[in-house]
């Protein structure tokens, strides 16, 4: 997981910086939506939140993009991973 907390780190805003909460969102997004993939395809992922957040048509904070189109029961994320029903605690072995 620290990995994906560095690549994080290196797309977070200063104001974001002190901001654990959104960190962790970022850093969970990119872990899961890019885990397998080549640091490239992580940071394209973490591109992509971080372009969304500043985009006036998505919200304006990372955890608002990951959990955009979350409603319960139904599985219209636009990250996956956050309505896939499986717990969202990373796991390395």
């Amino acid at each position: 997981m620290l990995k994906y907390l560095m690549i994080a780190l290196m797309f977070s805003l200063d104001a974001m910086a002190d901001n654990t909460v959104e960190l962790d969102c970022l850093s969970k997004n990119i872990y899961y939506e890019a885990r397998n993939e080549p640091i490239i395809g992580q940071i394209a992922v973490a591109l992509v939140a971080m372009e969304r957040v500043s985009d006036k048509r998505f919200p304006n904070t990372v955890c608002g993009v990951v959990k955009q189109g979350y409603k319960p029961g139904k599985r219209d994320c636009h990250f996956s991973w956050f309505c896939d029903g499986k717990p969202d605690t990373p796991y390395e072995p």
